[in-house]
């Protein structure tokens, strides 16, 4: 019989390439971004503020917020580009919806042109990026009393066979078969699901952590540049919750 589920559900999006080979000079890092909210939570509150949100500011709840097309103004958010008024409320409620979300981030940043010229035969960006953040997971939802429980962690779909990698590299950390560090943590004591949810799915957790990632890398590259969203999600990050590798 499997084991009572979580209070907490986890969700997945990354920013960046995770392969070394032929790196962006201008965004030469790899970002894995986990957000992790109670259930009850999610229900009541993060799910129905996003919706309300999207019902205030496009009279319907079909749009899907992806970062990069926020931040370029494509798509439905080209109207952003034409109607000063409408981005100025849209970026402050957004912002303001931030803010206010009741949600736990944990990230990890690996600066792939580093990672290249410290390590001869470095492991892939994603498998560290994995191993970080499923760390951090155990030793949080061990904090928060839920060990025995059935874990479900959420992630875009890219495909059938990318997914089926995906869950085994995950597995890999799980069941310690990855090998990347020395620590061995009993991930035994949670009961590990890895789901996909389809690119169109109009999941508030996936759109948070897509919202997320790319802020978090940018946050790592140019300290120093304004950075609205970060400054917004900044103050979740569980305790060690953002790493930057090397």
């Amino acid at each position: 019989m499997s084991a009572a589920f979580s209070d907490y559900i986890l969700f997945a999006d990354e920013s960046g390439a995770p392969t070394l080979e032929g790196p962006d000079p201008h965004y030469p890092v790899f970002v894995l971004t986990f957000v992790m909210v109670r259930k009850d939570v999610y229900v009541s509150t993060i799910v129905p503020r996003l919706q309300t949100l999207k019902f205030d500011l496009f009279g319907h709840d079909q749009i899907i917020f992806h970062e990069r097309e926020i931040r370029k103004q494509t798509g439905v958010f080209s109207v952003l580009r034409t109607d000063p008024k409408l981005r100025t409320h849209f970026l402050d409620a957004l912002t303001s919806l931030i803010e206010i979300a009741d949600v736990e981030v944990i990230a990890a940043v690996i600066r792939k042109d580093q990672l290249r010229e410290k390590y001869s035969d470095p492991w892939s960006p994603y498998d560290i990026a994995a191993q970080f953040c499923l760390e951090r997971v155990h030793g949080r939802l061990t904090a928060l009393n839920q060990t025995g429980r059935r874990v479900h962690l959420v992630f875009e779909s890219r495909g059938h066979e990318e997914d089926g990698r995906l869950t085994s590299d995950l597995e890999a950390v799980v069941s310690n078969r990855g090998g990347l560090t020395a620590r061995r943590l009993d991930f035994s004591h949670f009961e590990w699901e890895f789901c996909f949810a389809d690119k169109r799915s109009n999941s508030a957790g996936l759109q948070f952590a897509d919202l997320f990632a790319r802020p978090i890398g940018l946050s790592v590259l140019r300290p120093a540049q304004g950075n609205r969203a970060f400054n917004a999600l900044k103050g979740k990050f569980t305790p060690g919750g953002l790493k930057v590798i090397p």
